[in-house]
């Protein structure tokens, strides 16, 4: 399932040149109802976010410090990714998946601020105290950590992810390395979920959104589902589920797609030919090799040197999807 709708916006989100010539308007989207522009192809939104958590070339050099950042409800400790060389630099917010900080995020970080980004990954599992780095790997073969890890989702509210979202944006804008403008956030499973929330509750101050196998996007009985507070979303959304998938069926994304296409919001809903966790390294399902078809076009650098010149920018600075390839 591959969908792309939406509308366009002029607030830090921008058609693109690659060089060679002015940048070119926008498209007309397909089936997109009333919906009538687009933003990006299928595969740089597919770049943004999970095809660097799979690359062996780390990108550019970047610095990761540990961070500390006040919330409503305590301090969050974060991992602050800041590209080297001259700024200021578009910022990302990385959600991470249900098994919270661990090293394979902080390195996932890295890797997408080496592509030009001001990169937070937040543990927002603070509110535990501190716990145990969790292996994905084996985490739901043993039932200890597969009930640990559901107890601190289920802990992890909604209204908690929203305070969390606006303190980890202003954050981001107190920081001179960071480019004025809109912010993006991506998320892995759990992430994947959060991203979008925090998309519907901050409104403009989202650029973009993504999410990569992410879970209950739009399911009906949950009032916090993402897809009920659609309306709110100012960003570009990518959506990319994964199959058989219980957490995001093909129910949910079909209501989804209506949804987003009824409100306008400029969207990307496709399905990988891979299990749930196929982003995330640590994940057993990361081993999962997709086809040429589905990655796109070749890595090309950060410097958009793209064979289709539209992409998205955040805050007018670098793209938030760059061209990537699956690693084979």
């Amino acid at each position: 399932m591959v969908s792309v709708s939406g509308r366009g916006r002029d607030d830090g989100i921008a058609a693109h040149s690659d060089g060679d010539g002015p940048a070119r308007p926008w498209r007309p989207a397909r089936g997109s109802g009333e919906a009538k522009d687009r933003l990006a192809t299928t595969e740089e939104w597919s770049a943004f976010g999970s095809m660097v958590a799979n690359r062996d070339d780390e990108g550019g050099p970047m610095t990761q410090r540990t961070v500390e950042i006040q919330t409503d409800d305590g301090t969050c400790p974060a991992a602050l990714s800041i590209p080297d060389g001259e700024g200021p630099w578009p910022a990302v917010i990385m959600f991470p998946d249900a098994g919270g900080m661990r090293d394979t995020m902080r390195r996932m970080g890295e890797r997408l601020s080496g592509l030009g980004y001001v990169v937070l990954v937040p543990d927002f599992y603070y509110r535990n105290g501190p716990y145990e780095p969790v292996d994905m790997r084996t985490a739901f073969q043993n039932k200890e950590s597969m009930e640990k890890i559901m107890g601190m989702m289920r802990g992890y509210s909604a209204d908690m992810v929203v305070r969390d979202a606006r303190a980890f944006v202003d954050y981001l804008d107190s920081l001179a390395e960071k480019k004025p403008g809109g912010i993006g956030t991506t998320g892995y499973c759990m992430g994947g979920r959060l991203s979008l929330i925090a998309a519907g509750a901050l409104g403009g101050r989202i650029a973009a959104a993504a999410s990569f196998h992410g879970g209950n996007l739009a399911k009906q009985d949950d009032p916090d589902s993402p897809h009920h507070n659609a309306g709110a979303i100012k960003a570009t959304v990518y959506v990319a589920g994964a199959i058989e998938d219980q957490s995001f069926t093909e129910e949910q994304k079909e209501r989804l797609e209506k949804v987003l296409t009824e409100v306008g919001v400029a969207h990307t809903i496709e399905t990988y030919p891979a299990h749930h966790g196929f982003a995330v390294p640590d994940n057993a399902s990361s081993t999962t090799k997709l086809p040429p078809s589905v990655t796109g076009r070749p890595w090309r650098t950060s410097s958009v040197q793209c064979s289709d010149p539209d992409t998205v920018r955040l805050g007018g600075g670098a793209p938030a999807v760059d061209q990537l390839e699956m690693a084979a």
